[in-house]
């Protein structure tokens, strides 16, 4: 019988998130969108009575039993103290979803996760919660995706470029309103304006009243490059280990840009992630002859929603932000075991999602007027029919 209930929750869910998602932008601002979902993902983990009762038993049991073996890391203590302070804030007395759920809804909506790494999503947003998401954070987190867009989309274009049309800023910093970002040309140093694109990394120098002209690292071009930590320090002595080195077979020499900090690398190896990510999505692309249009924008959406998905997870965790391989595809895959193979099957998938849906990625952005590339009048007639 659950098995009967739960296939009706889905035909249900399927149908109502088709409404929801074409109002998308309204939805999230009001909330009723976090709350639809989370109200689809407790339905679907508990379909019937039966099912309910099962579950109610099965988080009692999973409490009982961490509670006697769960040991917290002696380097995850001041993670647990941040958390012990903020998160019964985010904790109701609602039933918490589970990770099967939140994958489910995953595959339905890309705004929520995605498919590919969702599970490690759930995992960094239920840390602290016995893996159980409640409301409260879940609304918090696409709210956060939500003020992550708006806040990306007032965000200038880099001086003296002209960005295309599918072009969509994912991070800047060096501004005033953020943290330093130098670039070292043999002895000298060059504080300025760092912006990165779904297509390339651009670096503005500060001049006195304002930015010079950008010079581009086409990041999409099909060439020898790579990125990859270094050090700086005085004469060009290594003594920060907080920078990155993009070079390319077009360069004489690569561009170190660093990234200051008192303590860690944290920000440096966000940006080196996210750099990786972008080039990985360009190799993937080409690897895999991904030449729709429809397609490839498609895949250029999820990158992009990975991305928006890790800077609303690091909002709401700044104390202890999650690592970006939890958010990002590419980069993901690219280390783990097996993670070719992953590849092969997403460039696969990628030939059977119908991007007209209002729920896949690519609506998802028109949805949020996230800008969209260009489309060939022959696909813009496929689209109309």
């Amino acid at each position: 019988m659950g098995c009967y209930s739960r296939k009706l929750v889905e035909f249900c869910c399927s149908k109502a998130l088709t409404d929801v998602c074409s109002k998308l932008e309204e939805t999230l601002v009001d909330g009723s969108f976090s709350r639809i979902t989370f109200d689809m993902m407790l339905a679907w983990q508990m379909p019937s009575s039966a099912d309910e009762d099962r579950h109610s038993e099965c988080v009692a049991k999973e409490k009982e039993d961490r509670k006697v073996t769960c040991k917290v890391p002696q380097e995850q203590d001041d993670i647990s103290l941040f958390y012990s302070d903020v998160m019964p804030l985010l904790v109701d007395n609602e039933p918490g979803v589970g990770e099967d759920a939140f994958l489910w809804m995953g595959t339905l909506i890309h705004l929520v996760a995605d498919i590919i790494n969702g599970r490690f999503t759930f995992e960094t947003l239920t840390t602290s919660t016995e893996n159980r998401l409640h409301y409260p954070a879940y609304d918090m987190f696409l709210k956060e995706i939500e003020k992550c867009v708006k806040h990306l989309q007032t965000q200038t274009t880099p001086t003296g470029m002209e960005m295309a049309d599918d072009e969509f800023i994912l991070h800047v910093e060096g501004t005033g309103s953020s943290q330093r970002v130098v670039r070292h040309i043999g002895g000298t140093s060059w504080p300025g304006r760092l912006t990165l694109t779904n297509y390339a990394l651009y670096f503005e120098a500060s001049g006195a009243l304002s930015y010079k002209e950008a010079i581009k690292l086409d990041l999409s071009k099909d060439s020898e490059q790579s990125v990859k930590t270094a050090a700086t320090g005085p004469w060009g002595a290594p003594l920060f280990d907080k920078a990155i080195v993009y070079e390319s077979s077009e360069l004489q020499e690569g561009v170190v840009i660093e990234f200051p900090e008192i303590t860690s690398s944290t920000r440096r190896d966000h940006w080196l992630s996210l750099v990786k990510e972008i080039m990985l999505l360009h190799s993937f692309l080409r690897k895999f002859k991904i030449d729709s249009p429809l397609e490839s924008w498609e895949m250029h959406a999820r990158t992009i929603l990975g991305i928006i998905r890790l800077h609303a997870a690091r909002e709401m965790l700044r104390i202890s932000p999650p690592g970006p391989k939890n958010f990002l595809i590419f980069d993901l895959l690219d280390e783990l075991p097996k993670g070719d193979y992953v590849l092969k099957e997403l460039a696969e998938s990628l030939k059977k999602v119908d991007t007209r849906h209002p729920c896949s990625a690519s609506s998802i952005l028109r949805s949020l007027n996230v800008s969209q590339m260009f489309v060939p009048s022959v696909e813009l007639k496929e689209i109309q029919k």
